[in-house]
């Protein structure tokens, strides 16, 4: 577990901690989370766990269930459809933003992000957690175009909810490294040329294929149903 800074308070820091260790996996699936094992290993007292853990529960991260406690609340399959429709809707609005706002500067800054993404399955095997990033890296920059603090919260609340299905799994395959740096140059494009529908196209087609590959190994690994 990590240790806590003076930057945050107790509760925000504590509430950031369980919420990473949620989506690592560190912490599985109904898992019972404990406030003073938590509180012992933090070296805080119980308090600043109780809030924590509330405004987890809050945003649907745990949920208390009698005679057993707060427990890591198990995302079903339908959960992730509606967090990929929500987050397709985000992206969209997002690249439509940007088309907008482009400047020759960030479209430099999209265009090195892409080339790095591509250079890293050019060269060698891609490792996961890198391949992540620059992912990452390319939507964050549409986001910083498009200037939007909200979409951007939004966004990031979307992608931590799939990172807790162990999202990078759907990159097991070599395939869907070639496929993601391909459906990234289409909105690249797009926004360079500032077509609009065509960005809008574009990313809709990266979204779903996104979905489409979670779902499809996720269901192999039988994540229930609701």
């Amino acid at each position: 577990m990590k240790q806590l800074q003076k930057a945050k308070s107790l509760k925000d820091q504590i509430y950031d901690i369980v919420k990473e260790d949620i989506i690592n996996q560190t912490y599985k699936n109904n898992t019972v989370l404990n406030e003073k094992k938590i509180s012992q290993a933090l070296n805080v007292s119980k308090t600043p766990v109780r809030e924590a853990l509330k405004a987890l529960e809050a945003e649907g991260w745990v949920e208390y269930v009698p005679y057993k406690g707060i427990l890591v609340k198990q995302m079903s399959l339908d959960d992730l459809k509606d967090v990929f429709r929500v987050r397709k809707c985000l992206e969209i609005m997002a690249v439509e933003s940007a088309v907008k706002k482009i400047t020759p500067p960030l479209l430099q800054e999209l265009h090195n992000s892409m080339q790095r993404q591509e250079a890293l399955l050019i060269n060698n095997e891609p490792v996961v957690g890198e391949f992540i990033d620059y992912d990452l890296e390319f939507h964050g920059i549409l986001l910083k175009i498009s200037g939007s603090h909200l979409l951007k919260d939004l966004i990031g609340q979307m992608r931590d909810k799939s990172k807790s299905f162990g999202m990078q799994a759907i990159f097991s395959s070599r395939s869907r490294y070639k496929e993601t740096i391909t459906e990234h140059r289409a909105v690249y494009e797009a926004v360079a040329a500032k077509d609009l529908q065509a960005a809008k196209e574009a990313m809709a087609v990266h979204i779903d294929n996104t979905f489409n590959a979670a779902m499809q190994y996720l269901s192999s690994h039988a994540v229930k149903e609701s």
